[in-house]
């Protein structure tokens, strides 16, 4: 059974290798997201050099928004044209956590 995926993709921002936090899980109230999430973090730092990792969520996915909460991620700001959806644009709150400040 497939409950979803988390990744990461990466890119050289402001003189600092970043990686985007990507996750869609299926199954949710279980800790599978933070778990996923907080090993693509951990190896984004340790294997890939990222200095930073990133991630976002729509404004209105509050499940979501704890799961940064609870990676120790820190809120930078809302995107109003995150992502779009049917044509139209969905905004999102953003979140990043530093390697400095990152402990597994």
């Amino acid at each position: 059974m497939t409950v979803g995926c988390c990744g990461a993709m990466g890119r050289f921002l402001q003189n600092h290798w970043v990686d985007e936090l990507c996750r869609y899980l299926c199954s949710w109230g279980e800790g599978l997201a933070v778990e996923a999430a907080r090993t693509v973090i951990g190896f984004s730092f340790s294997r890939l050099g990222a200095t930073v990792v990133r991630g976002a969520h729509a404004t209105w996915n509050v499940p979501s928004k704890r799961v940064f909460e609870k990676l120790g991620m820190r809120f930078i700001g809302e995107n109003p044209c995150g992502f779009e959806k049917n044509g139209k644009p969905v905004p999102e709150f953003e979140y990043e956590i530093a390697k400095e400040g990152h402990s597994n």
